[in-house]
């Protein structure tokens, strides 16, 4: 069974696409990022996740883009937007905290 605990006033963009999320494979829907005043839309997509903690972020590093990584690595806060911690045992997906984070900006492309 999986666990969501989600924040009150939570964002559309980025969010799990619970039809298509499988097994350790997470899907979500994209949506409009900002870095340095260029909006960028990042499409719908995919991460293949690992057994154990794991963080799916914006990744602001190079053009914006989701990636995933174990906590125990995780990336600077600096070129990342954490989107969710997620948990997988056995290959599946147990437990998401979602952090996304509720905002009165729209961003219109």
């Amino acid at each position: 069974m999986i666990t969501r605990v989600r924040p009150g006033g939570w964002s559309e963009n980025f969010e799990q696409d619970i039809a298509q999320t499988t097994g350790a494979t997470f899907y979500y829907t994209g949506g409009p990022v900002n870095k340095s005043g260029t909006i960028t839309d990042i499409p719908d997509g995919s991460v293949t996740l690992s057994n154990g903690q794991n963080i799916v972020y914006i990744d602001y590093s190079g053009t914006p883009t989701v990636a995933a990584t174990l906590s125990s690595s995780k990336p600077t806060q600096a070129d990342s937007l954490f989107l969710f911690i997620i948990q997988v045992s056995g290959g599946q997906i147990t437990d998401i905290l979602d952090l996304r984070s509720w905002s009165s900006t729209r961003i219109d492309s």
